[in-house]
């Protein structure tokens, strides 16, 4: 009895089993919870990772086509800006006219001349109108520029020799910024600009580097030139005819102004050598008489040969060459107007 009550007792009962069977179930699910948890975090890491680099992989791209939109739109402002006319800033259908890009409208106000046939009666023309506006302004600075020379040789002169020397000297290294200025207010005669002669003064000032080594090039190849023979020293001048306009209006060497003239004047020399023989015929039909009647003052008041008479006389001469001077000046400078101008070549 004692022994089947001890059996039953230690014996576990139908419930016992169950309910050990069912803890340990509970036990699995609970595990497998707490391994469901800990590898949770794990995946929603993961997968919060790929969000954002999928969020940032969208944001880059775009970016880049906000960047690539914004660059096109730059490159769109470059391009209006590139076809945008550099004298009244509308857009169309362009024309290089030297280093300026012009509009229709622009280069329809240049003088006829600019675009015409290279003639002798166009040349003649430009340069006329050139020298209207352009002879106060430029006599004045002529005039300042070249007295104290005229007066330091009426004051120490030189021999003939000597003379020639410091005139060429001076000429090239100071009085250049006055053929510069003239030079520069000639061009805007052309352009339909203000003169402005203070501002060109300037303007030559700025480019005098370049006006001294073009002019002095210039002189030395004219006068190797001319020790073969006059002939050969003048088509070289002619050659050489729109060299310092280049100088003063161009971003280039020396050397490269000498073969841009040469390129720009082939053809057209000759023309070139017509106008300067007029306008030199007419300075001498003026200045004769002109010379005539200082000579005869002289004489009659009896100061001739005095040295105050001597100084009066330079400055005269001074001052009756410079229109001549100047009238040279505006020749050039429509030539290189007039060579300047690439015409189309369906108008070739």
């Amino acid at each position: 009895m004692d022994a089947e009550g001890r059996g039953d007792e230690d014996a576990p009962s139908e419930g016992g089993v169950a309910g050990v069977a069912r803890g340990t179930e509970a036990g699995v699910r609970a595990d497998e919870r707490t391994r469901e948890a800990d590898e949770l975090p794990a995946d929603a890491a993961d997968a919060d990772e790929h969000e954002h680099e999928h969020e940032h992989e969208h944001e880059h791209e775009h970016g880049a086509d906000g960047d690539e939109h914004g660059h096109d739109q730059d490159d769109d402002e470059d391009d209006d800006e590139d076809w945008a006319c550099e004298r009244c800033g509308s857009f169309g259908e362009l024309q290089l006219y030297g280093e300026q890009a012009l509009c229709e409208a622009c280069l329809d106000r240049l003088p006829p001349e600019v675009r015409g046939e290279r003639s002798y009666r166009a040349l003649l023309s430009l340069s006329g109108k050139m020298l209207l506006r352009v002879i106060l302004p430029g006599w004045l600075l002529l005039f300042v520029f070249e007295l104290p020379l005229q007066l330091g040789l009426a004051v120490y002169p030189l021999e003939t020799v000597g003379a020639s020397l410091v005139t060429a000297a001076y000429n090239l290294v100071v009085a250049v910024l006055a053929s510069g200025a003239i030079l520069v207010m000639a061009q805007r005669v052309v352009l339909g600009e203000a003169l402005r002669p203070i501002d060109a003064l300037r303007r030559a000032a700025s480019r005098w580097g370049a006006l001294v080594g073009t002019g002095l090039l210039v002189q030395l190849s004219v006068s190797a030139f001319t020790l073969l023979l006059i002939v050969p020293g003048v088509v070289r001048a002619l050659s050489l005819f729109v060299a310092l306009p280049a100088a003063l209006h161009e971003e280039l060497r020396a050397t490269r102004n000498l073969d841009e003239s040469g390129r720009r004047m082939r053809g057209f020399r000759l023309v070139a050598f017509g106008v300067v023989l007029t306008l030199g015929g007419v300075w001498f039909a003026l200045l004769v008489p002109i010379a005539f009647g200082v000579g005869v003052l002289e004489v009659v008041m009896g100061i001739y040969g005095q040295p105050a008479a001597d100084v009066v006389l330079t400055v005269l001469t001074d001052l009756a060459v410079q229109p001549l001077t100047i009238g040279i000046l505006c020749v050039q400078a429509a030539a290189y107007a007039m060579t300047l101008f690439e015409p189309d070549e369906d108008d070739a």
